[in-house]
């Protein structure tokens, strides 16, 4: 990949922003901290990406910044991906919110997951996806099961831009799309865990191929609060999508803590 003048500037500039972003994000945590109860617990987690697919123009990159508050049973989280190198549709690539929580049923553990996602897939076309997901975890196995609605539409500034009238539908709808992730565990060390995952999503997207992606993670506990993960993410392809340029691979490297 060969980076330019230009390149340089707008890599510079899109870091600038996300420092920007990070202390914004720094301030509302400690407003969560603050008003919430001091018993509850905060989970942050930092990442940063690169990968190549078939419609990325070249190698692109990524930050992201996740963060999830839990009390008792319940929790509330909230995260953003910011592109730094090659965005499709400007800085923000996809912003996501969710609450949920924890149940028993019989003898195993349960979590409820609900959740709201906005991606930019142009600067004329947006993605909205509401969903839930119910999941559980063994000592070798998790299981996540889910549905998704989803909407893409055209942007008001589009919609402004090519004088449609209200009469116009600007918008498609997906009313029900299946989401699923199977995880196998291994511990490598006392320190160390492997994970092989097969699922059709991932943090900030929602696939409907056929085809799934095939992660593997390895953990790496440094304290009791403080872990550091990597990454990789294959997919050999898809069809039938309108938001492809996710075919291909991608290598990821991050922090999680708690608070």
């Amino acid at each position: 990949m060969i980076i330019n003048e230009n390149t340089g500037q707008n890599i510079y500039s899109n870091l600038y922003v996300y420092y920007i972003y990070m202390q914004r994000l720094k301030l509302l945590i400690l407003f969560v901290i603050h008003f919430y109860p001091m018993y509850s617990q905060i989970k942050m987690d930092h990442y940063a990406e690169v990968g190549k697919t078939m419609m990325s123009n070249g190698v692109y990159s990524n930050v992201s910044t996740l963060v999830e508050a839990s009390y008792n049973y319940v929790h509330i989280h909230g995260g953003a991906l910011l592109s730094v190198i090659n965005p499709q549709a400007g800085l923000i690539n996809t912003m996501t919110v969710g609450v949920g929580g924890e149940f028993q049923v019989k003898n195993f553990k349960m979590k409820m997951d609900g959740f709201y996602l906005w991606k930019p897939i142009s600067e004329n076309l947006r993605e909205y996806n509401g969903g839930i997901i119910a999941s559980s975890r063994f000592q070798h196995f998790g299981v996540k099961l889910g549905v998704n609605t989803r909407v893409y539409g055209l942007s008001k500034a589009a919609t402004m831009n090519y004088h449609l009238s209200d009469t116009v539908s600007t918008s498609i709808w997906e009313p029900v799309n299946l989401m699923y992730q199977f995880s196998f565990y291994q511990p490598l060390s006392a320190k160390c865990n492997l994970e092989v995952r097969i699922t059709n999503y991932d943090k900030y997207m929602i696939l409907q191929e056929t085809n799934p992606m095939i992660m593997s993670r390895v953990d790496y506990v440094v304290t009791s609060k403080l872990r550091v993960y990597g990454e990789l993410y294959y997919m050999e392809a898809g069809l039938l999508n309108m938001r492809v340029n996710y075919f291909g691979y991608n290598g990821r490297g991050g922090i999680t803590w708690e608070i």
